[in-house]
């Protein structure tokens, strides 16, 4: 408890210990200040107004760091994220086009001719691109071309009877190998 006196015209507070306690449900508090004068009573209020504040939640300065700092990372993020993505469906077009590769030269060595091997993939291998070849007797061109719907266009890749693999991506053109993104070279 505090007493206030007054002293020839001037207030003064008697030193004494002063204990304040609150208690609820969520939560007690007990906080002890030894001390005279106004500081006692200072230090008592302060302390009550950061427990309220903490009690109230964040403030909106707080919260819109939090945001612009959100707003940053997604920026640097989501384009990595999203090239990470495309170069993981390229390899839907490599190992199909690989897998037709092999089919058709095994068809020929049976046959001793392109005409009537396997030229598409197995249905529900083809999500990303779509295939087409152009095959004769003695030669063909197998071709995967991304598919718009899945953030994929610009993405082209074929291979041949002498293995020989071409790619465009993002307009860049690997003449000799498969890129798997427009950063790439041969």
């Amino acid at each position: 408890m505090l007493e206030l006196t007054p002293n020839k015209g001037a207030q003064s507070l008697k030193r004494r210990a002063v204990c304040y306690g609150k208690y609820t449900a969520s939560q007690s508090v007990l906080v002890f200040v030894l001390g005279g004068g106004y500081d006692v009573m200072v230090v008592v209020y302060y302390l009550g107004m950061v427990m309220k504040r903490i009690n109230n939640g964040f403030t909106l300065v707080e919260l819109m760091v939090v945001v612009a700092i959100i707003g940053i990372i997604a920026s640097i993020a989501l384009p990595s994220y999203t090239a990470y993505v495309a170069r993981s469906k390229v390899a839907e077009a490599t190992s199909n086009l690989s897998n037709l590769r092999v089919a058709l030269e095994q068809y020929y060595q049976d046959n001793r001719t392109y005409v009537g091997g396997v030229v598409l993939p197995p249905a529900g291998t083809d999500k990303n691109f779509t295939y087409t070849s152009a095959v004769t007797a003695t030669t063909y061109t197998l071709t995967a071309t991304g598919k718009a719907a899945q953030n994929m266009s610009g993405y082209v890749y074929t291979i041949d009877q002498n293995n020989a693999k071409t790619s465009t991506v993002g307009g860049v053109a690997g003449n000799t190998c498969w890129l798997a993104s427009s950063s790439m070279t041969c």
